[in-house]
């Protein structure tokens, strides 16, 4: 089993979060990870336990997915199971030791993390809930587009946009990384396997709380817009996904969320018309 770890490194707290994640992920040892970071490089990586990984700095930044092409050009074996983890996204380690064992035994082609909560931001957020509305209204679009737009899809609705997965390295060597912006490629890779009729389970997953993030819920909206399975999008199918998500994915809504719901999804709107606009 191999480990790709993309993280890029801009600033002390961006050093913090990938230490986190190798902390958490250091209890895996024996298995491979692949560490590729960009931007500043990091001066020491010293993680009690974590002895078995590559390091690859690139001084000028990649994208993400730039990084985990990269990194899945180095492993050889076609079926080899690999982990994409996020260096910016820590996980609570008994949630992601269990995810892990499920992956060593499990004969699935992939497994998808499933958040507990989504505790992500955006650096023009409206609020706290951004995020989570904004994720939760895109993922629902997405399965829509993907059910021949039927207007109800019945939970529990699969989490797309999660940074955990877990997935055959044959499988990702056929991905056209191209064709992915700087953000969305968790959701074109989800596409992807939809789309080859690659079977993709569950695997519950306890994110860490975050206090910033690398992205603003605009320049999100941007790239998911610009994906091409989103062509075409207008206002008819927003409102549905709107009208939908908050049942379709239900396990993320609490009083807190509701009370957010009706301004946030019409910024949300707002900016993904806007876009279409841009693209046109």
């Amino acid at each position: 089993m191999i480990t790709i770890i993309p993280a890029l490194l801009r600033n002390e707290n961006d050093n913090h979060l990938l230490q986190e994640t190798l902390r958490c992920a250091s209890v895996f040892s024996p298995h491979e990870f692949i560490l590729i970071t960009q931007g500043n490089k990091p001066e020491d990586i010293k993680i009690p336990g974590l002895t078995n990984y590559r390091f690859v700095h690139f001084n000028k930044p990649l994208s993400k997915w730039g990084a985990i092409r990269h990194g899945i050009e180095q492993v050889k074996d076609q079926n080899e199971k690999v982990v994409l983890l996020d260096g910016d996204n820590p996980f609570e380690k008994d949630s992601l030791t269990k995810a892990y064992a499920k992956w060593s035994s499990s004969n699935a082609q992939c497994l998808l993390g499933k958040r507990n909560k989504i505790v992500l931001k955006a650096k023009d957020q409206l609020s706290d809930a951004t995020r989570v509305i904004l994720e939760i209204i895109t993922n629902t679009l997405f399965l829509l587009r993907h059910h021949h737009k039927k207007s109800v899809i019945l939970p529990p609705a699969p989490d797309i946009q999660n940074c955990l997965y877990m997935i055959e390295s044959d499988l990702l060597k056929k991905l056209d990384f191209d064709k992915i912006g700087s953000y969305g490629g968790e959701m074109f890779l989800f596409n992807y396997l939809l789309s080859n009729g690659v079977s993709v389970q569950n695997v519950p997953i306890t994110p860490l709380m975050r206090e910033s993030s690398n992205y603003s819920a605009k320049e999100i909206i941007m790239n998911l817009a610009a994906l091409p399975f989103f062509k075409g999008v207008g206002s008819a199918e927003i409102d549905c996904a709107i009208k939908s998500a908050p049942y379709v994915y239900r396990d993320y809504m609490d009083e807190y969320i509701y009370s957010r719901y009706d301004v946030e999804s019409k910024f949300i709107k707002s900016a993904w018309l806007g876009e279409i606009g841009r693209l046109a």
